[in-house]
């Protein structure tokens, strides 16, 4: 195996093991890593983050500002546990493949395999919680929100209901 064999091996080996450890890192003030924007959507900590601000900003009611901090509060443990689950998975696999001169394609294809499917059971966790907190608001505000959302970052906002805005 010449050189640029391996490094192009562990480039490939970085590059797919990047995303779900970087969600497995922790949250702001050390908390889980299922905060912000990563694979496949944006998960609650966006909600909570953003919950006193949103409250004000989209006119919520005083009830559903309590259904969608219940709905985060009901999640939450769910999320933890599986961004625990993908912590442990990695630090598990870098105690017992420490030697970076050494690789195992299988013990990675299984540990790699392992971990996405803990990060498809986070995925739908957070999936369905935002489901649940969209349910909350009316049209109005939801279309408020995803313009909000859609002028971050130049992602292009979601229109709910199939119909387009006037003038789009």
């Amino acid at each position: 195996m010449n050189a640029r064999h391996i490094i192009l091996t562990i480039a490939v080996a970085v590059i797919c093991t990047a995303p779900m450890a970087a969600l497995a890192q922790p949250g702001p003030g050390g908390g889980p890593g299922w905060h912000g924007d990563g694979m496949g959507g944006d998960h609650l900590g966006f909600f909570e983050r953003k919950l006193p601000r949103m409250a004000e900003e989209l006119g919520l009611s005083n009830e559903q500002l309590e259904k969608i901090q219940a709905i985060i509060d009901a999640a939450r443990p769910e999320i933890e546990k599986y961004a625990e689950q993908l912590r442990n998975g990695r630090e598990a696999y870098r105690a017992e493949h420490d030697n970076p001169a050494e690789f195992d394609e299988t013990a990675l294809r299984a540990h790699a395999q392992d971990q996405h499917l803990v990060q498809t059971e986070l995925m739908v966790v957070v999936a369905k919680a935002r489901a649940e907190i969209f349910a909350q608001l009316t049209a109005e505000q939801i279309e408020q929100l995803e313009d909000v959302r859609g002028s971050f970052g130049g992602r292009k906002a979601v229109r709910h209901g199939g119909g387009r805005r006037p003038g789009n």
